[in-house]
């Protein structure tokens, strides 16, 4: 008789505690904003071009009214990686900060075969280099000789790679390599100051390898749920603002299209340059933008790597804004070193532009894909820049009296805005014009007349 009251209470109380796990499932959803986060997920899909077009495409097809296929080639779009990292990030929702890393770290070889960052020849060599980086960080050196070691051992490795991979793996390992090294170099550092664990290198680097100097072992390792809602908004941002560069570089493709650096003069080339510099960059936020958005979807904040860079109003600015972590890099192991050192503004400007110029001029060395005179126009590029920076750092502290007030004179940051713009689209279509000697001649000329 007990048995069955007892069983009959039971009865009873399971729609009770059917009842009292929805209401918490739906106080848990409200409290973190979980339909508003998946609506901003569907949204970045669907503002899509691409998504559009094959909608109507696959829905033809399916109605036996077949559409003509979509040409997809130059419309604006994310990586495909996209789609699947919100599908996950939606399913791991409500899970563990560790059970999202744990996820993110297993998604990382899809996701960089996915955005074609890399293949099987490639895969295997940069394995081995990075084992064998992890036991040279273990030997007992100083940070200053660990660093010189790690750094010496992949610039043999990278002349090695280019020498005997085949030319497709080739490319994929010298793209993103340079970039690595720095990296590499920080983790001597970090290495020295304390012991950095298997796991906490494999993480650090698996999430470089998908191209993105924007992440930091502090990163890794202070990941939580403490502030999780806003690095998740942050996140999603950091996609709306990819998605948003590759409508900007959609646009300036369509507008090179019409008007070719090679056939244009005076003021249209100089507008063409321009929208080509603004195109190529937009390209680059896009890539690092949308690894961003993901790693910060899962709970790590990673900082931004862009700061409104087309609102700078002089080169130091504009350097201050751009690649912003690898200009951390460079300050903290060439610029402040040299000052130390030799106290000369001068030399630590120049040495820290040439290192960040060999860095990126270095891959294209090695594969033998730069001409002499795109090495020339290159070295052109970084001495321009490092001239420019110098002279905006110089001037004012030699001649305080002329340049007092110009900080807060809103036509001086127009002035400066426009004036910068113009400084970089003029150096960026001259490394695009430097196939040949003629070439870059014939650009400085069209651009004078």
């Amino acid at each position: 008789m007990q048995s069955v009251q007892s069983s009959e209470a039971i009865s009873q109380r399971r729609p009770v505690a059917a009842f009292a796990a929805a209401a918490s499932l739906s106080t848990r959803i409200q409290d973190s904003e979980f339909l508003w986060f998946g609506l901003a997920a569907i949204g970045i899909i669907v503002l899509e071009p691409r998504f559009w077009l094959l909608a109507r495409y696959l829905g033809g097809y399916m109605l036996q009214h077949p559409e003509p296929r979509p040409v997809l080639a130059g419309l604006p779009h994310l990586s495909p990686i996209v789609p699947i990292a919100l599908a996950a990030f939606l399913l791991t929702f409500f899970s563990t900060t560790e059970v999202r890393l744990k996820l993110l770290a297993l998604m990382v070889l899809p996701f960089a075969v996915l955005d074609g960052g890399l293949d099987a020849p490639s895969a295997l060599p940069i394995a081995a280099v990075v084992g064998t980086t992890y036991l040279l960080l273990q030997l007992p050196l100083s940070p200053l000789r660990l660093s010189f070691v790690v750094a010496g051992f992949c610039l043999v490795c990278t002349v090695l790679m280019a020498r005997l991979l085949p030319g497709d793996a080739v490319d994929v390992f010298l793209g993103g390599w340079p970039v690595l090294m720095p990296m590499l170099w920080y983790s001597a550092h970090r290495q020295a100051r304390g012991r950095l664990s298997l796991r906490e290198f494999a993480s650090y680097i698996s999430c470089r390898l998908v191209t993105c100097p924007a992440i930091t072992y502090d990163d890794l390792r202070t990941a939580s749920d403490d502030r999780l809602r806003a690095t998740r908004w942050a996140g999603m941002r950091a996609l709306y603002i990819a998605l948003a560069a590759s409508f900007a570089q959609s646009v300036g493709s369509r507008f090179l299209a019409r008007f070719p650096l090679a056939s244009v003069h005076g003021f249209t080339l100089l507008a063409t340059s321009y929208v080509h510099y603004v195109s190529y960059y937009c390209g680059i936020v896009l890539r690092f933008n949308v690894f961003i958005g993901i790693v910060r979807l899962f709970g790590i904040g990673v900082r931004s790597n862009f700061n409104y860079w087309l609102l700078a109003r002089t080169p130091n600015e504009h350097w201050q804004r751009w690649n912003i972590l690898t200009r951390e890099w460079i300050i903290t192991f060439v610029f402040f070193p040299i000052m130390r050192r030799h106290r000369q503004l001068f030399l630590a400007v120049f040495g820290a532009l040439l290192t960040s110029g060999i860095l990126h001029i270095s891959p294209d060395i090695l594969t033998g894909e730069s001409s002499v005179s795109n090495v020339v126009a290159g070295l052109i590029y970084w001495f321009a820049n490092a001239a420019a920076i110098y002279a905006v750092l110089a001037l004012p502290t030699r001649f305080p009296e002329r340049f007092a007030g110009l900080g807060d004179s809103r036509l001086w940051s127009v002035m400066g805005i426009v004036l910068t713009s113009c400084f970089y689209a003029v150096l960026h279509g001259l490394v695009e014009s430097s196939d040949t000697w003629s070439s870059m001649a014939s650009f400085c000329a069209r651009l004078l007349t």
